[in-house]
């Protein structure tokens, strides 16, 4: 199972937000294989250890960054650095999260990629199924905002890799594909 990105704030209180926490704990206690995908990984986060392991960052990560990545099943087919689409203003605060292992990360945010010890529980921060256009779109609708933050939408926009270095689908197949 996936649990996906959001425009929203993993800090929010909303009853569809509660029964996503809900639903993680029960994954979690079923043994059900599931992953977050950027407010999803935050919300995998949120759900075993509460706010106090996440944090509001003062500038969004945004655009196509440099993940870097240790030797993990998540990953195979991939080298490190791997470029990736990231657009959150939240993340996980590392010191944090006993009971996961941290796979990844980018200069600008040190939890890229969490894996559970106990749980088939999978996290990413960064955008494994934007495509390049896509991501381009996504910083341009939000330009406003991110002017707001001092950063320039276009010269992001400018700095977009060959999409076959970024559309990353293959992370979330080597997640499928794994046997918990």
């Amino acid at each position: 199972m996936f649990l996906s990105g959001s425009e929203r704030s993993v800090f929010e209180e909303a009853d569809w937000i509660s029964a996503q926490l809900d639903f993680v704990r029960r994954c979690a206690d079923r043994n059900v294989a599931l992953m977050g995908v950027c407010f999803g990984h935050q919300m995998v986060v949120r759900a075993l250890y509460g706010k106090d392991a996440l944090k509001r960052r003062e500038s969004p990560e945004v655009g196509w960054r440099d993940i870097h990545f240790d030797d993990h099943w998540l990953f195979d087919g991939f080298s490190s650095p791997l470029p990736a689409f990231s657009f959150h203003f939240d993340e996980v605060i590392g010191g944090r999260i006993k009971g996961f292992d941290i796979i990844a990360e980018s200069d600008d945010c040190p939890v890229q990629a969490v894996v559970h010890n106990d749980f088939p529980l999978v996290g990413v921060q960064f955008h494994p199924e934007i495509k390049t256009d896509d991501g381009a779109r996504e910083i341009r609708e939000r330009a406003a905002v991110l002017k707001l933050y001092g950063i320039d939408g276009e010269r992001l926009v400018s700095k977009t890799p060959p999409e076959r270095k970024t559309y990353l689908p293959r992370v979330l197949l080597n997640f499928v594909n794994k046997r918990f």
